[in-house]
């Protein structure tokens, strides 16, 4: 890429299965949505110091990315950036980032996750936002998944495409599931509900073909109709 590119369009090196190095610009200040989705060989990606935004899906499938820093000058990280990319094994998320789409690593699971900033924080292999107040994501394949005591929201798919996951535990101060946040969890079998859950949204539990029981202590005053289609 030229050394004075500031920008690249979207889905610009989408597809490029044989792409395995990129070496981009100081000067690239935008990777816009898609831009390099499904090469999945891409192996190696360094990210400019100066870039300020990191685009929807836009590592989507890159099946060979195996780390990915993102500097401090990023401020918006939009959803599913690095969404199923099984091989990913260590990612940092910059100081500048201030707002993050729904679950950015979607389907990855990398064994060391940090966040260099304030507005998200990571607390085992989970990432959070508002001061630990919502799950914007689950970044492993646990079986038995306790949702940390003080999220009061689980984000649209946070828990979602975790085929492992077979028991959900949301203790005390969860109050509200998004739309899809635990959609396609294949092998969900269990949800144990906490006492203060007010809503379930659109689509929370669709296509877990596997539930088969969800104790609630109390019934949720807002349940979307089809919070469990394709399920129970």
């Amino acid at each position: 890429v030229a050394p004075t590119v500031e920008t690249i369009g979207p889905n610009a090196f989408g597809g490029c299965a044989r792409l395995k190095r990129v070496d981009l610009p100081q000067s690239l200040k935008a990777i816009p949505d898609l831009a390099f989705a499904h090469c999945t060989d891409l192996r190696h990606m360094s990210l400019p110091k100066g870039l300020r935004s990191l685009g929807g899906h836009a590592f989507e499938g890159c099946s060979q990315l195996e780390e990915l820093f993102i500097p401090d000058s990023v401020e918006t990280k939009d959803e599913l950036a690095l969404a199923f990319c099984p091989r990913l094994k260590a990612v940092s998320f910059g100081r500048g980032v201030a707002t993050m789409g729904a679950h950015p690593l979607l389907g990855s699971s990398p064994g060391q996750m940090e966040s260099r900033g304030e507005a998200f924080a990571c607390q085992g292999h989970a990432l959070l936002s508002e001061g630990g107040r919502r799950l914007v994501g689950l970044c492993a394949d646990e079986s038995l998944y306790r949702i940390p005591e003080g999220v009061a929201t689980v984000g649209r798919l946070a828990l979602a495409h975790r085929p492992r996951l077979a028991r959900l535990e949301m203790g005390g101060s969860v109050l509200e599931l998004e739309a899809a946040a635990v959609a396609c969890s294949t092998g969900l079998a269990e949800v144990a509900a906490g006492p203060r859950l007010e809503e379930i949204g659109r689509k929370a539990f669709f296509n877990c073909q596997a539930l088969k029981r969800m104790t609630l202590t109390v019934i949720p005053e807002r349940i979307a109709p089809d919070a469990f289609a394709m399920s129970l």
